[in-house]
């Protein structure tokens, strides 16, 4: 059927047309959902989708990635549950008492270990589920905003999937984020650290041929705009919307940008002495410097502003030091 090999948007969007291809779409993506899970849940599928909803539990990796593209590109390797740190005990008790799973291991990923604060990795014969919990005062959407590439920034409920950065995967391009450095080759990591013949692995914006604009790795979002990100519906009684409600997250792709065309360009930016200076709010745990190999231009840039940053706090002690001797 050729609606099989629709992306999950065009599926909605397609049964928004009329009441009859409506059914059709609806009953589809339900279709694609049990098959792409059931692999893992068996049995448990629909009490798997109550667990999610009740825990706040959301589905990332490979699973989601399928859900949205279907078609050849619709197999899915693990099943990554990353759920809210208060859930651990409920999480792993329905993953081993009412799924069957034991655990293997409870050692994370070095790249994510900032933002994970609790992790197990079960398997039942030769099926993986892991589960990843964020650091107390973390939000789950830390964990996806710290994937080391943007074609991991996906996650999905059982009624709707979120994707960042999708004018990249329209170009069948992923750009690394600043924790792809972490993973070394063979270290595979989502789509970092190994060939992936479906998709372009970019390290940088140059691919673009022409300016980043709103693209720009360095420039600050927030999660309540919904800019980068593209959200889809299935089942409104399950939506995606309520993982981000009332969340105040910032986060940017990348802490400087190599794209010779784009203004924030590293070299254009180092000459400017306020350089790339944290947006204020909340911000997210993206806002840690974890880049691991900086240029010499960029080291150089850090060197100024630290310098400028300590003239002004000099500057503000004197002033109020000789304000207070004149009054």
């Amino acid at each position: 059927m050729v609606c099989e090999a629709l992306m999950m948007t065009d599926v909605v969007s397609l049964g928004r047309t009329c009441h009859a291809m409506r059914n059709l779409c609806d009953a589809l993506a339900r279709r694609r959902l049990r098959q792409i899970l059931e692999p893992w849940t068996g049995r448990h599928f629909q009490p798997f989708l109550d667990f999610l909803r009740d825990e706040g539990c959301i589905v990332t990796g490979s699973c989601a990635l399928a859900m949205l593209m279907g078609g050849e590109l619709s197999h899915a390797r693990d099943l990554n549950l990353v759920g809210r740190p208060e859930t651990f005990s409920v999480c792993d008790k329905f993953i081993q008492e009412t799924m069957g799973y034991v655990t293997v291991s409870e050692t994370c990923h070095q790249a994510l270990t900032r933002v994970v604060g609790r992790f197990r990795k079960y398997k039942s014969n030769e099926h993986v589920i892991t589960l990843s919990l964020p650091k107390e005062g973390l939000h789950v959407l830390h964990v996806i905003l710290y994937a080391p590439s943007t074609i991991d920034m996906i996650y999905m409920t059982g009624g709707g999937l979120c994707i960042f950065y999708f004018d990249f995967l329209q170009k069948s391009v992923t750009v690394h984020g600043h924790t792809a450095p972490h993973v070394s080759w063979g270290d595979k990591l989502g789509h970092v650290g190994h060939d992936d013949h479906n998709w372009t692995v970019a390290r940088h914006t140059q691919f673009l041929l022409g300016p980043c604009h709103d693209l720009c790795p360095t420039l600050w979002n927030h999660v309540s705009s919904g800019k980068h990100q593209l959200m889809v519906d299935w089942d409104r009684t399950r939506t995606i919307r309520n993982v981000a409600l009332n969340t105040d997250i910032e986060w940017r792709l990348n802490s400087y940008c190599v794209n010779d065309r784009c203004p924030y360009h590293i070299a254009t930016m180092a000459g400017n002495f306020e350089g790339c200076g944290a947006s204020s709010g909340t911000l997210s745990v993206l806002s840690w410097s974890c880049c691991a190999k900086m240029t010499d231009v960029h080291s150089q840039m850090q060197t100024r502003n630290s310098s400028l940053k300590r003239w002004k706090v000099a500057s503000r002690l004197v002033h109020k030091a000789y304000t207070k001797n004149a009054l």
